[in-house]
């Protein structure tokens, strides 16, 4: 199965997760100029950004690791910009990995 196949299985696996604990889904594969977010999530009054991480195998580490600062810099980049544009205020923001 080539990573394109298994990252989708992974990210449709992770929606189906959140949404069975009470997650309402915002918007998924969400992009700006400035990158990309996986799953946008609500759960009660907080905004989740998601990245997931699918990996078939820990031979190359765990999949949480490859979420490395400049990741974690374009994501929080990412967020920012979809904030901006829903304008909506959200009082509390977080930032989840799940590992498939």
């Amino acid at each position: 199965m080539n990573t394109k196949i298994l990252g989708d299985k992974g990210e449709i696996w992770a929606q189906n997760y959140l949404v069975k604990q009470g997650y309402i889904i915002i918007e998924n594969n969400y992009h700006s100029k400035i990158g990309e977010i996986d799953i946008i999530a609500k759960q009660g009054e907080e905004i989740v950004f998601v990245e997931v991480k699918t990996r078939s195998s820990d031979k190359f580490g765990k999949p949480s690791e490859a979420v490395n600062f400049q990741k974690q810099f374009k994501i929080k980049k990412t967020a920012e910009v979809f904030l901006l544009k829903s304008k909506k205020y959200y009082s509390k923001v977080r930032f989840d990995v799940i590992e498939v």
